[in-house]
């Protein structure tokens, strides 16, 4: 099963009814953070793993690629291994 948990520093909390806002597109998360979506696909194969990530907007551009190959290590790694074979 694939799932995503929200990283616990980012202290997400459901407001009531009535404080919910219709324009706030960052679920009550600071506004210090941005969500990415990224698609993975591999080849001309149907395989498709949408993954929402998390971002600071105050991260360089080398420290949000290093945080994105960290969080998708594991998949460049199995990719990897599919082509040598």
């Amino acid at each position: 099963m694939l799932f995503f948990e929200i990283p616990d520093e980012l202290n997400p909390q459901l407001p009531s009814i009535e404080e919910i806002s219709r324009t706030d597109s960052n679920m009550g998360i600071s506004t210090d953070w941005v969500k990415i979506i990224i698609h993975s696909y591999q080849g001309m194969e149907k395989f498709n793993l949408p993954r929402l990530i998390w971002a600071r907007k105050d991260w360089t551009l080398k420290e949000l690629h290093w945080n994105v190959f960290k969080y998708f290590r594991d998949l460049f790694v199995r990719w990897l291994k599919d082509y040598k074979e």
